[in-house]
């Protein structure tokens, strides 16, 4: 149950304050997201991680899906999203001025943020940044594997285009004058 501002009832803060998800990603509101904070300031974890978004933001909505799926690859830290316009008071408390907004919390204060749109390689390496956390079952040779395979077809593209280009010279050149004379008669 919430009211109609969207901040949740205590005995829901309590629930999420007190029983951690981690390896998920979870939605989060500004009541929630104070005491979680105390909470995680009190404990000796690896950290929270939020993203701030709006459903306005064509970045945001790009960012989002990849920031929930990293969260089982991250198991000790807290994967928490919310949507700055419907929060806005809990955006404007921590400085939310683009989208999206990560920010990383280690014992309840902020240790580090990245705002703007992020790939997959950029979102690890800003969490592996912040928090000396390495993701749980990726290797770097996956992401090198995957930014091979964008070049080769980029070297099959550029191929591609540059026999294109010959072809429509080749055209040009035999073609224009035929044409010409053509048009003249």
């Amino acid at each position: 149950d919430g009211d109609s501002t969207g901040v949740e009832t205590s005995h829901e803060n309590d629930a999420l304050a007190t029983q951690p998800e981690f390896g998920v990603a979870e939605n989060v509101t500004a009541s929630a997201l104070v005491a979680l904070l105390k909470n995680e300031s009190l404990r000796n974890t690896s950290g929270i991680v939020v993203a701030f978004f709006s459903t306005r933001c064509p970045y945001s909505r790009a960012v989002v899906p990849l920031f929930v799926s990293l969260a089982s690859d991250y198991p000790t830290l807290r994967f928490l999203y919310a949507d700055a316009l419907r929060e806005m008071q809990m955006a404007t408390r921590y400085g939310v001025n683009g989208y999206p907004t990560l920010i990383y919390f280690r014992r309840g204060k902020e240790r580090t943020r990245s705002v703007g749109p992020h790939t997959l390689p950029d979102l690890r390496q800003f969490l592996e940044n912040s928090t000396g956390t390495k993701a749980r079952g990726v290797e770097l040779n996956e992401v090198s594997e995957v930014v091979t395979l964008f070049q080769a077809q980029d070297r099959a593209f550029d191929h591609w285009l540059f026999v294109a280009s010959v072809a429509n010279i080749v055209l040009a050149v035999f073609l224009f004058p035929w044409y010409s004379r053509r048009s003249q008669r």
